[in-house]
C-alpha cells in the first residue's frame, strides 16, 4: 500500500481493514481449537436430483463418539450403497429412532414405537436417481450400536427408509448450523 493509497482511504474502509486484519490472526490462533471441535460441510448435490438436503453449506460440531438423541440431526459415513456412492459417502439425517427401538416400514409410511412420521410414497426418490426398486417394507427392533435416519425433506431423503440403519460409530457430528 503506497502512501498515495493510504491517503485515498476513507475512515470507514480503514475500520474494515483493521477488522479483517483482526478477523485473519484469531482464526490463525484458533485455528487448531476450531479444527479439533468443528468441520464444515458442503452439499455437493445441493440443487440437483441426488441432493436429499435443504442445504448448501453447514456446521458439524464434533461429538467424540456421544449418543445422539432422537431428533438429532446429524453428519455420518452412510452404509455402502453401490448404486448411488462408489464410496461410502457422508450423509446428513434426522435421528428418528435409536437401540431397541421398534421401527415398521410401509411403502406410504414410517412408524418408530407405533407412532407415524411420514406418509410420503417412497420410491419417488429412487425413481428420480435412476435406482432399482427397493423393498421398502421393514419391520425391526433398532440393533445396539445403529441407528435410523429420515431426511428432512422426507420426499425426496434418500434415507433409512431405502437402505436400513447405520452404525452409531459412524456418526462424526451433530449438524448445529446451516444454509
Amino acid at each position: 500500500m503506497t502512501a498515495q493509497t493510504r491517503s485515498k482511504m476513507t475512515p470507514a474502509q480503514w475500520v474494515i481493514l483493521v477488522k479483517l486484519v483482526a478477523l485473519v490472526l484469531a482464526l490463525l490462533a484458533g485455528g487448531n481449537w476450531f479444527k479439533q471441535h468443528y468441520r464444515v460441510g458442503v452439499n455437493v448435490y445441493y440443487n440437483t436430483v441426488k441432493s436429499c438436503d435443504d442445504h448448501r453449506f453447514f456446521l458439524v460440531k464434533l461429538t467424540d463418539g456421544q449418543m445422539p438423541e432422537l431428533g438429532d440431526y446429524v453428519q455420518f459415513l452412510a452404509p455402502s450403497i453401490p448404486e448411488v456412492f462408489t464410496e461410502r459417502a457422508y450423509m446428513t439425517k434426522s435421528v428418528v429412532a435409536l437401540p431397541g427401538d421398534h421401527v415398521r416400514v410401509t411403502k406410504d409410511a414410517v412408524f418408530v414405537n407405533g407412532k407415524r412420521l411420514g406418509g410420503r410414497p417412497l420410491v419417488a426418490k429412487a425413481n428420480d436417481m435412476g435406482l432399482p426398486q427397493y423393498t421398502v417394507e421393514m419391520d425391526f427392533t433398532v440393533a445396539a450400536g445403529e441407528f435410523f435416519g429420515l431426511g428432512k425433506r422426507e420426499e425426496f431423503s434418500f434415507d433409512s427408509r431405502y437402505w436400513g440403519t447405520a452404525k452409531l460409530s459412524d456418526i462424526r457430528g451433530e449438524v448445529t448450523w446451516a444454509i
